[in-house]
C-alpha cells in the first residue's frame, strides 16, 4: 500500500517559505525522499526558491519566550533592516542594536544565538554595536501585524519576554522633581510612538493589576508624536518589576528637574 503524504499543502509551504526549510531537510522530517518532496511541491504548484537562495542564513523561528524576548527589542531600540552592500553586489538583512549599556546589549546578544543567530558584538567609546544577518528573520519581521502581537501577547510567559525586551529599549524608571509639592518622585514609563503597541502592553498590564496610563507627549516639530505609558505609583512600579524581571532598569537612575 502506498504511503500517504503527510503534510497539507499550507503546512509544506509554510517549511518551505516560513520555516526556509530545505527540500532535503523536509525529506529528513517527513521520512519520504527528496524527489517525493519535489514531485508534491510541483502538484501543489509551490514555486521554489531561487538558486542561491536557500542558502540565506537560517535561524529558528520556532515561538518561544526568548523569541518574544527579541521582537521586543526590535520594536524597541532594536533594527530589522536591509542595506546594499557594494562589496558583496547584494543586499544584507541586517538586525542591529546601538546602546549605551553592555549588559542589556549582551542580554539580546545571548537571545539571539539561542535561536541560531550568528552575532557579533563591537564596543566603542562607551557604546556597544551589535549586528547579526538573516533574510529569514528579516521577512518574518517585516510581516507581523498588531493582530500577530495580540496573539502572541495573550500567553503570560511570552508577554512578559516581549514586554521585558521592549522596557529594556524603550523605558525609563527616574526620580523625577515635582515643582508644586517640592518633592521627588518615582516615575516608570515606557515611550514609544506606536499607540496601537502600547494599548496592547496596557491591556496585559491589566490583566496582572497593574494600572498604567497612556499620555501623548508635547510633539517636537514634524517628528512623529511619541506616547507614554507610565505610572508614579510605588507599589505599581515594584509588581512590574517582579513581574518583568528587567536585566536593566530596576533601580531609578537620575533625577529630572522642572516637571509638572
Amino acid at each position: 500500500m502506498r504511503k500517504r503524504f503527510p503534510l497539507s499543502e499550507k503546512d509544506l509551504y509554510g517549511l518551505y517559505w516560513s520555516k526556509r526549510l530545505s527540500t532535503y531537510e523536509i525529506a529528513k522530517l517527513t521520512g519520504f525522499s527528496q524527489s517525493a518532496i519535489h514531485y508534491w511541491m510541483k502538484k501543489y504548484r509551490i514555486k521554489g526558491r531561487r538558486s542561491g537562495e536557500s542558502h540565506c542564513k537560517r535561524v529558528n523561528l520556532n515561538f518561544s519566550s526568548t523569541l518574544a524576548y527579541i521582537l521586543g527589542v526590535c520594536y524597541g531600540d532594536g533594527s530589522v533592516h536591509r542595506v546594499w552592500s557594494r562589496h558583496l553586489g547584494r543586499y544584507r538583512y541586517e538586525v542591529s542594536l546601538d546602546v549605551r549599556n553592555k549588559k542589556f546589549a549582551e542580554s539580546f546578544k545571548k537571545a539571539l544565538e539561542e535561536h541560531g543567530f550568528k552575532v557579533r558584538l563591537y564596543l566603542y567609546n562607551g557604546w556597544s554595536y551589535l549586528f547579526a544577518n538573516s533574510k529569514t528573520f528579516y521577512e518574518y519581521f517585516h510581516t507581523l501585524t498588531i493582530n500577530d502581537l495580540k496573539y502572541m501577547l495573550e500567553n503570560d510567559g511570552s508577554a512578559k519576554a516581549f514586554i521585558r525586551g521592549f522596557y529594556e529599549s524603550e523605558g525609563s524608571y527616574c526620580l523625577c522633581y515635582q515643582k508644586k509639592w517640592n518633592t521627588f518622585e518615582k516615575i516608570l514609563g515606557i515611550y514609544n510612538t506606536n499607540l496601537g503597541l502600547l494599548k496592547l502592553i496596557r491591556e496585559c498590564f491589566k490583566k496582572w493589576g497593574l494600572e498604567f496610563h497612556i499620555y501623548a507627549r508635547p510633539q517636537i516639530g514634524t517628528w512623529r508624536r511619541v506616547y507614554a505609558l507610565q505610572t508614579a505609583r510605588e507599589k505599581q512600579i515594584d509588581h512590574f518589576l517582579r513581574l518583568i524581571k528587567p536585566s536593566i532598569k530596576y533601580k531609578p537612575s537620575s533625577k529630572r528637574l522642572g516637571l509638572r
